[in-house]
């Protein structure tokens, strides 16, 4: 029995160890968090507030993100982008331009610059690049 006793007090020190070392890196990892979000705010402001529309597409061309910018570029709100196909604000004779763009940026993950007219939201037309 007293062997016994002196397991169950080695087994409690060394839970109790162990506790206290889960409990320091779970303030690291929230500290760690906590700087996370302060970055990824800092990013999001900039990518928002960016003076330059930004959009990511799909393979299908459709609006996957859009930063501040870009919607205000087309005239229309941002939440009702997202999903939209691109093309549709694209003038027809663009049309295939931007497609051709589209295939081979997902295709080699090259980096192209097309230029476009495209139709905002009240019908007014901007070109971009």
């Amino acid at each position: 029995m007293p062997g016994t006793v002196v397991n169950t007090s080695r087994l409690l020190r060394n839970a109790r160890i162990r506790q206290n070392e889960l409990e320091l890196e779970i303030e690291a990892l929230k500290l760690a968090n906590a700087e996370l979000e302060i970055s990824r705010n800092k990013y999001a402001l900039l990518y928002d507030f960016a003076p330059v529309g930004y959009f990511t597409f799909d393979r299908d061309g459709r609006i996957r993100t859009v930063n501040l910018t870009g919607a205000n570029l087309l005239g229309i709100d941002r939440p009702l982008l997202i999903n939209r196909c691109f093309e549709n604000f694209v003038a027809d004779k663009d049309r295939r331009p931007f497609s051709e763009c589209l295939r081979t940026v997902f295709a080699n993950h090259d980096k192209m610059t097309c230029r476009l007219k495209l139709s905002r939201g009240d019908n007014r037309a901007v070109f971009v690049r």
